[in-house]
């Protein structure tokens, strides 16, 4: 009785026997180097069609990353839709530097989608993504692996590539570098975050799978890529996109990098966008995302990132009318941002991320017009800065610290309070900054 192989591990399998017995005729290491070995990866198709064809895609309004994520994937019909029982799954978030959330993905949003993933499969989830610094030191930087091994999860350090290529490129067009934990994984969930890129224009659904290729810093196939012209940059953004093929696509747009990032002393944090997008589109995310930032950046302009889009239509990897997507928005079940809401009670939430590092958001509920003061202490009470002091109206409130004092200058690693003091009402509670 034969075991079912997937057509995917079929291919695959076949290219590695094809490979072994080729490396044993003459000439073949001159050869080799002129053979197409892999094609780009195959993907599942888009479960999350509508009845009328058109992909679907989920916009969810929130503040909590975990709540939106239940939201919004039951919204769009559920993982169980890609992902079975056993699968196993890559998470690739956008992880390309010592940096802070939006200019990469932040750990609370990893854990979250983790925890969502773990919910449908009993296989392996692991994450992993390619940087310009160091990934172990990103990794680090962040405290990423304690935080994805709590979730279940493993997080990968990729290192061998296929030499993968369309058969339509140019002889004297070099392969891409696809790191084989990507182009092997049986589904790729792409979590990236929204921002503008100095040479992509937008950094998104589509660019976020150039981490998926070799090469850190000035090396490999990212050297290729950053020494191209404009034009030839922005349509390589989306070839690469087609090699890899991932299966969906989540977008944290609770806040975002706007002017010219990518990195965020380039660029302007803009807070309380306070989105969640979900898609199997690739370019119907992009274009929804490039008309999201360019709601937030006055200086952006969708147009100049059309390139990468037309090119993409062209490879058949999605839409970027979208005329032709089926766009759901939804508020976060437990965390509506509804004005016209009002909370039935004072209450303080913990801080996320929490730990941070130096970026936090402390959300807070008002259930009448209060004069608000929150003040950030240290450990030992000392008061550190005083972030809000106003009179402000019922409602679900959001204020960011950046881990500085009232002089501007950073404060260090170590667990900080916040406090509220809204008329009668005063809560305290803990956070954790780590440098």
């Amino acid at each position: 009785m034969f075991n079912k192989i997937s057509r995917r591990t079929f291919i695959q399998k076949s290219a590695t026997v094809g490979a072994f017995l080729f490396a044993s005729f003459p000439f073949s290491r001159f050869l080799r180097s002129h053979q197409q070995e892999y094609g780009p990866r195959i993907g599942l198709s888009n479960p999350y069609v509508a009845s009328n064809g058109k992909p679907i895609l989920i916009c969810v309004s929130g503040t909590d990353i975990k709540e939106m994520f239940g939201t919004g994937l039951e919204a769009i019909g559920g993982l169980g839709k890609l992902i079975f029982n056993n699968s196993d799954v890559l998470i690739k978030p956008n992880l390309n530097s010592q940096d802070v959330y939006p200019a990469i993905s932040s750990v609370e949003g990893i854990v979250g989608l983790i925890e969502a993933v773990k919910g449908v499969t009993d296989g392996n989830v692991s994450v992993g993504d390619q940087s310009y610094d160091p990934t172990n030191m990103v990794y680090r930087h962040i405290n990423l692996e304690s935080a994805v091994s709590s979730a279940g999860a493993s997080l990968l350090n990729f290192s061998s590539t296929y030499p993968v290529r369309r058969d339509t490129w140019d002889s004297n067009k070099p392969d891409f570098s696809v790191y084989s934990a990507v182009y092997d994984s049986p589904v790729i969930i792409s979590f990236c975050c929204i921002k503008r890129h100095f040479l992509a224009k937008m950094s998104c659904a589509l660019k976020n799978n150039v981490g998926n290729i070799t090469g850190s810093g000035t090396t490999g196939s990212r050297a290729y890529l950053h020494d191209l012209s404009g034009k030839q940059f922005l349509q390589e953004v989306a070839e690469i996109a087609g090699l890899i093929n991932p299966e969906l696509t989540i977008v944290d747009a609770r806040s975002m990098l706007t002017v010219s990032g990518p990195f965020s002393e380039w660029g302007v944090i803009k807070t309380g966008i306070n989105k969640l997008i979900i898609c199997g589109d690739m370019v119907a995310t992009d274009a929804y995302c490039a008309k999201l930032l360019a709601e937030n950046d006055d200086s952006f302009n969708i147009s100049s990132f059309s390139e990468t889009l037309t090119r993409a239509e062209s490879l058949g990897l999605g839409t970027s009318d979208l005329e032709q997507v089926e766009i759901i928005e939804v508020e976060s079940t437990t965390d509506s941002m509804d004005e016209s809401s009002i909370p039935a009670n004072f209450k303080l939430y913990q801080n996320h991320p929490n730990p941070f590092n130096p970026i936090t958001t402390i959300n807070y509920d008002l259930p009448e017009q209060s004069h608000v003061v929150i003040n950030i202490y240290d450990i030992l009470g000392r008061k550190i800065r005083k972030i809000v002091n106003s009179t402000q109206d019922a409602g679900y409130k959001s204020v960011i610290w950046d881990g500085t004092d009232e002089f501007g200058r950073s404060v260090g690693t170590g667990i900080y309070l916040y406090q509220i003091r809204a008329g009668d009402f005063t809560q305290t509670r803990k956070m954790l900054l780590l440098r």
